[in-house]
Parts: structure tokens; C-alpha cells; sequence
């Protein structure tokens, strides 16, 4: 059951939405400014035309969770239906066609503290909730993700298609972040800034190899880590691939690449005696095994490269400096 339904996807107390596109005029026969470098070079021979929406919010919650995926999943395929061939590449414009917009771009900026509530199932505590005759309402788990003011989230969708593809881009800035969960309703994660860039493009080939790159960067982090949160995150991650298998013919294979670089960070991993933790964040009244460190860099790689798998192997390197 959806017992993780929360369909009010965002409250705000105010949203600003700029959406702004150039006319395109004719291509120069000659490059108008001598230090612009275009890239892809498709002949715009200057800065492309400019299209995208600029929105802006305030005092705002976001709830966004693997039932609202799923939603969002139908409605792009309703709009933008999935062409299962290969693209075509982009041929260079030539003086005097019509310039062309390289991207459309998306960019989110926080006014002040948002909020982005992601509930989720908990697969794990199925067997448990079943045993219990008593027909009562399911509470689901949840990770709240919390952002300071200046928080700025930037999307590049590309519009030109090279022999390699296209690039679509996600770069990302969060001004004191805290992540907490239904754990113990405490904090997990919180830094100074963290600062997210991901390369999320396409092959040309429509059912190539897809490798998408995620490069995090976190600045005095600290990680409050109990065994339950690992759980938690094993639950959050079925519910957002469950649902419909891909059909055989419609299949395509990922990969995933994370980087995540830590400095000046701290992760404190609770062993309390018979695992009883009441407030996990008190270093008066716990023990911890407390890990410190000037830089740490976790590089993962996770492989989804067929339909089907009794098992997969992810791959992980921890370095620091000592």
C-alpha cells in the first residue's frame, strides 16, 4: 500500500517565477566577442540565445518522495515521450541560419530556510507491522534535507546533440545543510556548504551505456551515524526502484559514479552498551568511536548494467591524509 502518499508537493509562503527566452537572430559570418569560447561550437559564433525559468522561494517545504516520482515519471512520459532511437548529431550552423539555444536552464535559489521532506516506505518493518492484528494507520519513514538562505540549485538541459551525446548538468550550492531522519528525529549529516556537481547526459546510442558522474564536495561535515540509519537508507532506496521492471527490449544500462570529498570532518559512530541511545548528538551521556580528519574522500561506483541480477558488486575506496 501507499501508505508514504503525501500529494501537497510544495508549500511556500512566496515564489517568484522569471521566465525569460531570447529571439534568435542570424548567425555572423565572424565571431562577435573575441574571448567567448562556445562549447560545443555550433556556430553561434557568440553567446547562444538565453531560455530557462529562474525561480525563487520562501519560507518553503517540499515533500518529494518515491511515490511522487513515480508520478512525475508518467506525466514526462505523457509530454515528452521516450524515442527509442539514436540521436542525431547536431550539424554547425553556417552565416546567416538562424542562431540556436544550446540549453534550456532551471535555476532554484532559497530566499531563506527550505525544507525537503522526501517520505518514504520501510520495507524492512513490513513483517513486523503485519504481525500486529490491531488495524491501525502505518507511519512512514522520512529524511528531511534543510537548507540555508543563498541555497542555489542549477539544471542545463542541452539541446545540442555532439557525436558523443548530450550534456545535461546539475550544479548545486546548500548554505548549511542538515539532513534528519525518523530515526531518532535528530540530525545525520550537517556541514558549513556542500556543493554538488553531476554530468547526468546520454549516449547517442539510445540503448548504450549510460555513465552518469557525481562529485560532492562538504565543508566541516559532521555525520552522526547509528545502525538504524543504514537501514533506513536501504528502505528509501527500494521504494524509489520499485514498481514495473523495464521491459527486456526497452532496457538501458547505468552507471552511477559518486565522489564525495569531506574536509574538516567529523563522523561519530555510536557503541553504546546494548545499543541504547537515547540522544545520540550528547557526547556527555554516550559513547562514541569518533573518526577525525583534515580531508576524506569516499569514491563509489554502482553498475546497473542488466535486467536482471541475483546479486551486484559496488565497488568503494576510502582515502585520507594522515
Amino acid at each position: 500500500t501507499e501508505y508514504a502518499k503525501y500529494s501537497n508537493i510544495v508549500s511556500a509562503q512566496r515564489c517568484k517565477i522569471s521566465y525569460y527566452y531570447d529571439s534568435p537572430g542570424l548567425a555572423p559570418a565572424e565571431k562577435v566577442t573575441s574571448d567567448y569560447i562556445e562549447d560545443p561550437d555550433i556556430g553561434n559564433k557568440d553567446i547562444p540565445p538565453m531560455f530557462g525559468i529562474d525561480v525563487t522561494f520562501s519560507g518553503t517545504t517540499m515533500c518529494y518522495g518515491p511515490w511522487a516520482e513515480k508520478k512525475r515519471g508518467s506525466l514526462h512520459q505523457l509530454l515528452f515521450p521516450p524515442l527509442y532511437r539514436n540521436m542525431i548529431p547536431f550539424k554547425k550552423l553556417k552565416p546567416g541560419m538562424r542562431r540556436q539555444y544550446a540549453s534550456f536552464d532551471l535555476s532554484i535559489q532559497c530566499d531563506d530556510e527550505m525544507i525537503i521532506q522526501v517520505p518514504h516506505r520501510e520495507e524492512s518493518k513490513d513483517i513486523k507491522f503485519l504481525k500486529n492484528n490491531i488495524p491501525s494507520l502505518r507511519h512512514f519513514g522520512w529524511v528531511n534535507l534543510k537548507m540555508g538562505e543563498g541555497s542555489i540549485i542549477d539544471v542545463s538541459i542541452s539541446y545540442i546533440t555532439t557525436d558523443k551525446g548530450v550534456d545535461n548538468k546539475i550544479n548545486a550550492v546548500f548554505i548549511k545543510p542538515e539532513i534528519s531522519t525518523s530515526v531518532n528525529h535528530d540530525i545525520l549529516f550537517e556541514a558549513d556548504e556542500h556543493i554538488l556537481n553531476a554530468n547526468v547526459g546520454f549516449p547517442i546510442e539510445w540503448n548504450s551505456l549510460v555513465d552518469w558522474k557525481f562529485e560532492n564536495i562538504s565543508k566541516n561535515a559532521n555525520l552522526y551515524i547509528l545502525r538504524e540509519h543504514i537501514t533506513l537508507l536501504s528502505d528509501l532506496f527500494s521504494d524509489f526502484a520499485s514498481g514495473d521492471p523495464t521491459p527486456y527490449e526497452l532496457f538501458r544500462p547505468f552507471i552511477y559514479r559518486f565522489n564525495w570529498k569531506l574536509y574538516d570532518y567529523a563522523i561519530y559512530l555510536n557503541i553504546n552498551e546494548k545499543n541504547i541511545i537515547n540522544n545520540p548528538l550528547d557526547n556527555s551521556i554516550n559513547t562514541n568511536l569518533s573518526l577525525k580528519g583534515s580531508d576524506l574522500t569516499l569514491t563509489t561506483k554502482i553498475p546497473m548494467t542488466s535486467v536482471y541480477k541475483k546479486s551486484n558488486k559496488v565497488d568503494y575506496l576510502l582515502e585520507t591524509s594522515y
